[in-house]
């Protein structure tokens, strides 16, 4: 989850999958909140439909069009399929419509 870094280790317990974990729901929870006065484009979190993170992440998916979905509170819940969105580190946690 970006923003969720592992601070410190322990011997017995990795601190960090811990915090990892409280982290990523937290921000969840953050950015569900947010979603729900985003208003789009810019503040968006537009997913992109593709067939995984490494084609996404390269920029290789296929161009929106009607295929891109709002995630959060405004998603429509009869599409389906696969879809991928990356966050801001920190809040504003929407980065609108780019892939």
């Amino acid at each position: 989850q970006a923003g969720c870094v592992i601070k410190q280790r322990l011997d017995l317990i990795n601190i960090g999958d811990v915090f990892n974990g409280a982290c990523s729901h937290m921000r969840a929870t953050q950015i569900w909140v947010e979603s729900i006065a985003a208003v789009p484009p810019a503040l968006a979190f537009t997913a992109w439909p593709c067939s995984d993170w490494d084609t996404y992440i390269s920029g290789k998916c296929p161009t929106c069009g009607q295929g891109c979905l709002e995630m959060g509170y405004h998603m429509k819940t009869n599409m389906k399929g696969t879809y991928f969105l990356r966050t801001n580190p920190v809040a504003p946690f929407a980065l609108g419509d780019t892939q």
